[in-house]
């Protein structure tokens, strides 16, 4: 019995050492919970790549999930494509087989988080905005998908569409907690037994009884809390990679999070526990994913994960007065405010409850990102998250909170939209080029939510005024009593002064004033012969309509560039260009273009160039010899 001891002494002293030698690498919670349990449950984040040597020379490769697992002996739980690694538990020795492992970049503590529990729509002007119509559409959130990562969502509540997939409110969700308690199963289902993630989507997205803040948005539900509100960022990460991976498939805009854990004075990025988040986490905003995150329930000086990261947007709540909820967690980390004490939203068993937390304001945002991001949609526009969410806090109200000395915008979606953004103008035409016999019709269409004037004119080919319309116009042949380019140009302007002006052009010609047949070669025509090295080009062209330019095209070898003759301003002409060309073959056409812009090629000609004398050797009979018949047939080589 002395001898195990011993040696299970020695053998956690190693492991500490190890550990001692490797600080930076494995996060101080992985080692106490192996101290206190003898396994920890880690996330696993790997480099890119790594330097192999072999004998003289060495080669950068890709470090592979499942060389590294297989290396440590490990069974991963997850594997996640936003960010190189995997999760899984570990005991002391496969940690150091990990820690040993030069392609193992980071080894974090998977640590625990909770959900924050504790007539908002009109407070941020949302309801104002689902009257506001951009093109076909009221700014209502249509198109959008709002990716709830939470406790599950009650799909089957009749203000969430009461159904799950296709055609349903909640398009698609996952469950990564479906034991509803340790979190260590998963399946397709994910549907709220806690009821925090139902009230958090109805904020965002209800449409029924109660209207939330973007009520024709989606729902993706991801479940990754317990029949309890708890469960670690391990779950967290799946979500996210989930959202990530699916944001092209149904349009994901934001993801939301009302949970989190800890609190941070400062930017928590690749802190212990955080740096598996923030990558992940990156990676969304880089796909132009606007991720949010309620700031915590604990006042003032800090705020909890993973709303600490930087590019998550950190949510803290109001009262229904305005002022700043007094157990917002909040410091100059604080993004933005909105509602969040007695908040009526939809309840897990299909009635509804009020609820009060930061949990409840993150999610009014996650509806206002959605009410945006299909009003820059539709007006064609890329915006940024980070451009939106400046928008977002330059708009709105302000609040100052004397606790911190500090001053926060709480949003307002109607100010958001009460803006810089130019409105739109399209001008559709039926056709872009017209001979003159035909006739056209010119469609403009004007959008902005605070359009105030508008207009369109269309001018002839030298500037003057063919006429002004509203939104309609069509032209038939008797208007256009001038061949060339028209300009149509639309204009409007909105309430805040914005305005823009926008052009198309459309070609009237006439294309049978010049053709292939108005070309005549009067000195040098195709496969032309010549001995004389100053070949002289005489071409008459025949138009119906003046000529603006002729272009010689040809692959001379001594002429550098084509010759263009410009401002003919005739309809009937003979065209001269001439060169000394060395002995050659050479490839030539001739384009000329008339006042329509119409231009006609004449199609690649040659020319042959020989200044040299044949020359001839006699076969047979040869030279001198004697013949003795009567008939001689004689045979020359000639070069």
């Amino acid at each position: 019995m002395k001898k195990v001891f011993v040696t299970i002494f020695l053998l956690l002293i190693l492991f500490n050492i190890t550990i001692a030698d490797e600080t930076d690498k494995v996060d101080d919670e992985v080692v106490d919970q192996l101290n206190q349990e003898g396994k920890a449950k880690v996330i696993v984040l790997l480099k890119d790549e790594v330097e192999m040597d072999y004998g003289s020379f060495s080669v950068m490769e890709d470090v592979e999930i499942s060389d590294v697992k297989e290396n440590a002996g490990i069974e991963a739980e997850r594997e996640f494509s936003v960010i190189n690694g995997f999760s899984g538990e570990v005991n002391s020795e496969e940690l150091n087989k990990l820690i040993q492992d030069e392609r193992v970049e980071k080894i974090e503590y998977s640590f625990p988080v909770k959900a924050f529990l504790v007539d908002s729509v009109p407070m941020i002007n949302a309801s104002v905005v689902h009257n506001l119509n951009f093109g076909n559409n009221n700014i209502r959130g249509n198109g959008q998908t709002i990716c709830i990562i939470d406790t599950g969502v009650n799909y089957n509540h009749s203000d969430l569409g009461g159904c799950l997939g296709s055609g349903c409110k909640v398009v698609d969700g996952y469950d990564f907690c479906a034991d509803d308690d340790l979190c260590n199963t998963e399946d397709i289902n994910p549907i709220d037994v806690n009821g925090h993630g139902t009230h958090v989507a109805g904020i965002a997205a209800a449409n029924g009884t109660l209207i939330g803040v973007a009520p024709e948005a989606n729902i993706i539900a991801i479940k990754v809390l317990n029949l309890s509100g708890s469960g670690d960022n391990l779950d967290i990460l799946s979500g996210i990679d989930y959202c990530v991976n699916n944001a092209t498939l149904f349009n994901i805009k934001v993801i939301s999070m009302s949970l989190g854990g800890g609190s941070y004075s400062s930017a928590c990025d690749n802190t212990d526990g955080n740096t598996a988040l923030t990558t992940a986490i990156n990676n969304a905003v880089a796909n132009n994913i606007t991720v949010i995150a309620a700031s915590g329930n604990s006042g003032f000086g800090g705020i909890a994960s993973p709303a600490c990261i930087t590019n998550v947007t950190s949510i803290g709540s109001i009262n229904k007065d305005g002022s700043i909820w007094g157990t917002t967690s909040r410091n100059s980390l604080l993004d933005l405010l909105a509602p969040g004490v007695n908040i009526n939203s939809t309840s897990y068993d299909g009635t509804y409850e009020e609820k009060s937390g930061t949990s409840m304001a993150a999610p009014h945002v996650a509806g206002v990102v959605a009410l945006l991001s299909q009003y820059y949609g539709d007006a064609g526009l890329s915006v940024s998250v980070s451009n939106m969410i400046q928008q977002l806090k330059d708009s709105g109200i302000r609040v100052y909170d004397s606790g911190t000395d500090l001053t926060f915008s709480r949003v307002d979606v109607y100010n958001a939209l009460n803006d810089t953004v130019n409105p739109q103008v399209d001008i559709s035409l039926s056709s872009d080029i017209l001979e003159l016999n035909e006739s056209l019709t010119i469609n403009v269409s004007y959008y902005d939510v605070f359009l105030d004037a508008y207009n369109t004119n269309i001018s002839y080919p030298d500037g003057s005024l063919l006429s002004n319309f509203i939104d309609s116009l069509d032209l038939v042949s008797n208007n256009f009593t001038q061949l060339g380019i028209y300009t149509v140009t639309g204009w409007a302007n909105d309430t805040n002064f914005n305005e823009n002006l926008t052009s198309k052009t459309f070609l009237v010609s006439d294309t049978s004033g010049l053709n292939s047949n108005s070309f005549i070669f009067n000195t040098v025509d195709n496969n032309n012969f010549t001995d004389n090295g100053d070949v002289l080009f005489n071409i008459t062209v025949n138009s119906l309509y003046n000529l603006t330019n002729a272009t010689l095209n040809h692959n001379f070898t001594e002429w550098h560039e084509n010759i263009t003759i410009d401002n003919i301003n005739i309809n009937e002409t003979e065209l001269i260009f001439n060169n000394n060309f060395t002995e050659g073959i050479y490839l030539w056409n001739l384009e000329v273009c008339d006042l329509n812009n119409y231009c006609v090629n004449s199609g690649n000609k040659t020319l042959y160039v020989d200044q040299s004398n044949p020359n001839i050797t006699l076969v047979s009979p040869s030279n001198a010899s004697s013949v003795y018949t009567s008939s001689v047939s004689f045979s020359y080589n000639v070069a």
